[in-house]
């Protein structure tokens, strides 16, 4: 699904695991920061604090490619509400929106 927001546009895909019941809500390709980039490091370090920060998403990275995407993971116990599902889209398209501006100044050269 795409959603349009303040900053830019962000693709987000929902995956359903019956068998663990947990949905996983990711925001894809947020940043690409290859493990060679010359500010990776610092990227990195600014990734973790967010993440320690954050109540609810974290940030992920892909090392063999450098993305960059936002993610949230919840519990289907009790079924899948759309206010559960609704809360966790708006949660991160706001975490997304946040820090958009910052991270990707931090690409700049």
């Amino acid at each position: 699904m795409s959603f349009e927001c303040e900053k830019t546009d962000y693709d987000i895909y929902i995956v359903v695991d019956q068998e663990h019941a947990i949905v996983y809500v990711g925001l894809n390709r947020y940043l690409e920061v290859p493990g060679d980039h010359p500010a990776a490091e610092q990227i990195m370090a600014r990734l973790m604090e967010l993440n320690w920060e954050l109540t609810l998403g974290k940030f992920e990275w892909n090392s063999a490619d450098g993305e960059v995407r936002i993610s949230f993971v919840f519990t289907t116990e009790n079924g899948l509400g759309r206010h559960a599902l609704g809360a966790a889209l708006a949660s991160l398209l706001k975490i997304a929106d946040c820090y958009y501006i910052e991270l990707h100044a931090m690409l700049e050269p």
